[in-house]
């Protein structure tokens, strides 16, 4: 279990997501619902406009990365397109609670860009 601003998420152990292993199903599910806490938390304590932006620049990001041809598996090489639509969302909600995460980082001072060249 580990903790982010006070908010406890419990990280499964059962192996790498998508992992076709034992109990795969119930390791994907806990995976999941992990990921969707702690976008739950991120988001309660952001900006409300900045979920619009995040959910913005990751559908870029996943476009993009998607047309470049990086958007596979690393284990199998398998494309994530042909994932269950709920281990998707969670690559959607991981990113954009990393985006809100450093929103509100960059607005708190916590963080600065490097001057532009």
């Amino acid at each position: 279990m580990g903790e982010y601003g006070g908010a406890s998420v419990n990280v499964p152990v059962g192996g790498p997501i998508g992992d076709r292993g034992r109990d795969h199903d119930q390791d994907d599910d806990e995976w999941v619902e992990a990921v969707a806490r702690l976008y739950q938390h991120v988001a309660a304590r952001t900006e409300p406009d900045d979920g619009l932006s995040a959910a913005e620049s990751v559908l870029a990001l996943i476009s993009e990365a998607m047309d470049a041809g990086h958007f596979a598996t690393v284990a199998t090489g398998d494309d994530y397109r042909h994932s269950p639509i709920d281990l998707l969302g969670m690559i959607s909600q991981a990113m954009e609670a990393g985006y809100l995460t450093a929103l509100a980082d960059l607005r708190a001072g916590r963080v600065e860009l490097p001057p532009a060249s």
